[in-house]
């Protein structure tokens, strides 16, 4: 993404925001040099990753998969007195753009509304080997109201209203009919799992970016099977993965290196 195009989101997330009329901390809006100048008195914010982010999950298709996010409050893992306890954040949405499936291993999540369009959303429980559950229902709180939804069915988060994700819930939502804000204040369990956060949607891209590889299809063939068949667990699939994909890497490069002797050879007879 470049980085007018970066500038362009942010202008867009800032528009947004004033608009339903919420406003951000000052550092929001620093220039370099306050940045400078601030250097060593807002090094919590430094520390526990507070301000903007854009991103596309690995999609490579911002506008379908991907979000304008700011981190108003966040905490770290290892330093209880570093940060917050809890992580809030907004994440600005256009008409239609959304986040891929994923679910967090310990944190427990409202997903607000705050303005704009409704927020569309499908839910799935984890199974305990962390496979998406695709028969039973999902239950779960909208604003103290108790929701049950199928697996996969697509439901509505009017603006004002939230629903409350518990841990190892699957769950996808976007904006549906306009630009939607959604505010994530998250409560954490026992640990702050960012790259447990990540990790299952961006997972979800990569996998079907490798199935349009024709080499790298049957590897992806050999995974479904071992988890569908054998029941291997996702972790146990993972491991084999890097290792099947090592020799891949390694076998590929050794065949490379072998064309181009063959080529040099034969420039060298002519």
């Amino acid at each position: 993404m470049k980085r007018s195009e970066v500038n362009g989101y942010l202008k867009w997330a800032e528009a947004l925001l004033k608009e339903y009329k919420f406003p951000l901390p000052r550092f929001a809006h620093w220039s370099p040099a306050e940045w400078t100048a601030n250097r060593q008195k807002a090094a919590e914010i430094f520390e526990t990753n507070l301000g903007w982010d854009i991103t596309d999950f690995g999609s490579g298709d911002f506008e379908k998969i991907g979000a304008v996010l700011f981190t108003i409050r966040n905490g770290v893992h290892d330093k209880p007195g570093v940060g917050s306890p809890y992580a809030e954040k907004l994440i600005l949405l256009k008409d239609g753009q959304y986040l891929p499936c994923h679910y967090h291993a310990v944190k427990t999540e409202d997903i607000i509304n705050r303005g704009g369009a409704r927020i569309f959303m499908k839910l799935y429980n984890a199974r305990p080997d962390g496979s998406v559950d695709t028969e039973s229902d999902v239950h779960v709180y909208s604003d103290g109201i108790l929701l049950t939804v199928k697996p996969g069915e697509v439901f509505y988060v009017e603006p004002g209203d939230s629903v409350r994700l518990t841990p190892r819930t699957y769950h996808i939502f976007g904006a549906a009919g306009g630009n939607a804000i959604a505010n994530l204040p998250a409560w954490l369990s026992n640990a702050f799992q960012m790259m447990g956060v990540m990790l299952p949607g961006v997972g979800l891209v990569l996998c079907i970016s490798i199935m349009g590889n024709k080499s790298m299809l049957p590897y992806a063939v050999i995974g479904f099977f071992l988890l569908g068949r054998f029941g291997f667990t996702m972790v146990e699939v993972c491991v084999m993965g890097i290792v099947l994909g090592f020799l891949h890497t390694l076998f590929t490069a050794t065949e490379e290196e072998e064309e181009e002797e063959e080529e040099e050879a034969e420039e060298v007879k002519g």
